[in-house]
């Protein structure tokens, strides 16, 4: 188990540290995810740790956490989240500065276009020896749902995850009803495993959570029109 866990944090560093390292001529480092090539750059002011067409994700930072606490606290961004109780600043900071980071990745969504904050993903619960985790997502401004933006951050997280990071499954679970989210893991591969019947108190009734898993070779052998 030490020999694992060891791997493990030499596996952290050795991400850390080429996502540090740049290319001759332009910001970042290039790898090939099956068919696509992503970026991973970095700026001076704003590290950009992963590259799309239309955004990036970087690392979050503690001067996002009030645009953060804007959209958990709002009745709309958060209508499928599960939590039900106010964010103040205090506890919003608190948990941003005592969470595990070593099973914790969380990435702030950026577009290209005016360097806006529209987000966050994030790989969460990491299990290093089984290589699994939990992926989730919220996209705060609501100007920029609908627009295929968060299947384009999925995208970017799923190919770091079993690229670099080697993982093996990623997981997921939404409340029923939260069609935009169970479309946007469909389309990246997800497959539903199951419910937790009538688990969430919802709008006036109880309904179910549904689980969706990925497996890497899954996402590996999608055709390229579902990519």
């Amino acid at each position: 188990m030490a020999d694992r866990q060891g791997s493990c944090c030499r596996k952290c560093e050795l991400i850390r540290h080429t996502a540090r390292q740049t290319l001759p001529g332009r910001q970042g480092l290039m790898f090939s995810v099956g068919r696509k090539v992503i970026v991973m750059s970095e700026k001076a002011d704003r590290p950009v740790f992963l590259s799309g067409e239309r955004l990036s994700l970087r690392p979050l930072e503690e001067s996002d956490l009030e645009r953060c606490r804007r959209w958990l606290n709002n009745p709309e961004a958060r209508r499928f989240l599960k939590r039900r109780y106010p964010l103040d600043a205090v506890e919003e900071a608190e948990w941003f500065r005592s969470r595990d980071r070593s099973s914790d990745i969380l990435l702030a969504i950026v577009l290209k276009d005016g360097e806006r904050h529209i987000g966050n993903i994030g790989l969460h619960r990491i299990d290093w020896p089984h290589r699994c985790a939990q992926t989730g997502m919220i996209i705060g401004e609501a100007d920029c749902r609908g627009q295929g933006l968060g299947h384009e951050a999925k995208e970017l997280l799923l190919g770091y995850a079993f690229t670099d990071l080697g993982l093996h499954r990623v997981g997921s679970s939404v409340i029923d009803g939260n069609t935009p989210s169970i479309r946007c893991l469909l389309k990246s591969g997800y497959r539903e495993e199951g419910r937790r019947r009538k688990r969430w108190w919802h709008e006036g009734r109880f309904v179910d959570e549904v689980e969706f898993g990925l497996l890497a070779e899954e996402w590996f052998l999608r055709p390229a029109s579902e990519t």
